[in-house]
């Protein structure tokens, strides 16, 4: 992660940034505009973009695609490698797709800008196919166009560049004319007609000559063939295309200067934004670098410095603009915290001490799944797969007449309700339980000593109403069994169960709780507990 400079090393932030979280597959889009913005300087890293962008471009030439003006999204992709586990910065593939579709006026394949209604996780050969089953019946269409009416009607985006391309003859034959009176030895004369080569050759003309005899009507249906051509050929070698795109990195240590804490913070709110939209299955898996950004400087929860604008764009050709949106440390935090409160399936994990150097990624996921796999006991506890559409936060509800002082009680139960959460998601229990019925709106930790603590997060996991004022249940796994089957005033009066407050240093105290050491007791335990969810199963 650091790149030799004469004065020393230098740490790349971008790729810091990127590579924050566990090494697993996490395809998370970002826009060159808001990249370049985030550099001092703003040109270089333009021109390292557009390098890198301009050998994409001749590597469909190469492999045999015709040359045309079609208009392609820059967009930039996390990308991790399958056997170094390094996350590096590559042209996506989700934007190589979108451009296709935005061309041919394909929108039912978007959420939005940035995200496909399609699994990106997937593989090219799956993207490829599901690419192509979209747009050849599009194509299908477009080549048996036969008026500029149709065109105008069926493809705006084509017929717009078709436009373009109409009001640039007259122009360039000008041009042409201009440049002929000029010296033949002339600087100027040979760099403009370099310039002029690369319009011929967009139009699939042999020499200037040509100009002058090219009709309105004969480009139409050379317009018409050259794009399906394109177009076809693109189809055909989609997967060679999305190959290219994931083994060919877009040189980080190009961009100059960016500011360590904003790219931080543009990384961050990328990975959650896709978290959000993702599907719930697949959202976790993006809020590892979250989790891990906040928990790098707690203080970053209320901080509103630094301050950026992302998702700034604008593209005539193709008629996108967006004024984009402010972020801030304290508004993404916001933004964390309610997808926390809507989605209490998801955990706020810490594997910033797992070692997982000679994995490979295959590995890596297996072992962060069994990770996060979740335990149902049979004591009136829902079986984990129902946590995701049953235990649901909809809403803090208090009983107050102020609304003032409701909105502070609102506010103070909803920080308890993730305060409570990353901090037993941090302690790194071996798998938990979830209640119902007598127990219901708790969760119960599971740890390696033998220890079991439950804490209510809700007071009824129906409504979503976060519970306030309830005592902490610590007890042995071997208890667990004849504790469960008690009523909480048996529970709280019990011997074997020890209680805690949420009331001063609460975390310290369950701390030493998981800390004890309980001998030979641990997996009988643990063992019972796993008999009797097998036997609810």
């Amino acid at each position: 992660m650091f790149i030799l400079f004469s004065g020393g090393y230098k740490m790349d932030e971008l790729k810091e940034s990127i590579n924050r979280g566990i090494p697993i597959a996490t395809p998370v889009t970002l826009s060159s505009t808001d990249l370049i913005a985030l550099c001092d300087d703003k040109e270089t890293t333009k021109k390292a973009i557009d390098n890198a962008f301009t050998k994409y471009m001749n590597y469909m030439k190469k492999i045999g695609i015709p040359t045309i003006d079609m208009e392609f999204f820059q967009t930039l992709g996390i990308v991790t490698n399958p056997n170094t586990l390094e996350k590096q910065l590559c042209f996506s593939r989700s934007g190589f797709m979108m451009s296709i579709f935005m061309n041919l006026n394909i929108d039912n394949m978007f959420r939005n800008r940035d995200n496909l209604s399609i699994d990106l996780r997937a593989s090219n050969e799956e993207l490829s196919n599901a690419l192509r089953e979209k747009v050849w019946p599009r194509l299908e269409i477009f080549k048996n166009l036969k008026t500029k009416r149709e065109l105008k009607r069926e493809f705006p985006a084509l017929y717009k560049k078709y436009q373009e391309r109409q009001e640039m003859m007259p122009m360039l034959r000008n041009f042409v004319r201009l440049i002929n009176q000029k010296s033949k030895s002339g600087r100027e004369r040979i760099d403009a007609m370099q310039d002029i080569t690369k319009f011929l050759e967009i139009l699939h003309l042999d020499n200037i000559g040509q100009l002058e005899t090219y009709s309105s009507e004969e480009d139409f249906t050379k317009f018409c063939a050259q794009y399906y051509e394109s177009l076809s050929g693109i189809l055909n070698h989609s997967e060679d295309i999305m190959q290219y795109l994931d083994t060919h990195r877009v040189n980080t240590w190009h961009f100059s200067s960016m500011d360590r804490d904003k790219i931080s913070l543009y990384i961050a709110s990328r990975f959650l934004s896709t978290a959000i939209t993702a599907p719930k299955e697949e959202a976790q898996r993006y809020l590892y670098n979250v989790t891990d950004y906040f928990r790098e400087n707690e203080n970053r929860k209320t901080a509103t410095s630094p301050r950026i604008t992302i998702g700034k764009y604008k593209n005539e050709s193709m008629g996108i603009k967006s004024d984009g949106v402010v972020i801030t440390p304290k508004s993404l935090y916001s933004e964390y915290k309610k997808m926390l409160l809507e989605h209490p399936e998801l955990r706020v994990v810490d594997f910033s001490t797992i070692d997982f150097t000679g994995m490979n990624l295959e590995e890596v996921e297996k072992y962060t799944q069994q990770l996060l796999s979740d335990l149902a006991a049979n004591w009136e506890l829902i079986p984990a797969s129902h946590l995701k559409d049953d235990f649901r936060v909809s809403g803090v509800r208090v009983n107050v007449t102020s609304e003032e002082e409701r909105r502070r009680k609102t506010a103070r139960l909803a920080d308890l309700y993730i305060e409570k959460k990353e901090f037993y998601d941090s302690t790194s229990p071996i798998c938990r339980v979830v209640g119902k019925n007598t127990f219901s709106g708790y969760v119960g930790h599971i740890y390696s000593n033998g220890k079991v603590i439950l804490d209510r997060f809700f007071e009824n996991d129906k409504t979503g109403r976060i519970a306030e004022g309830h005592a902490i249940y610590i007890m042995d796994a071997t208890d667990f069994c004849k504790l469960s089957s008690l009523s909480k005033r048996e529970l709280f009066h019990h011997p074997s169960c020890k209680r805690i407050y949420h009331a001063g240093d609460w975390q310290s105290r369950v701390l030493q709780e998981i800390a004890k050491e309980t001998k030979g007791r641990m997996a009988d335990g643990i063992g019972k507990i796993l008999q009797m969810t097998s036997q609810e199963n």
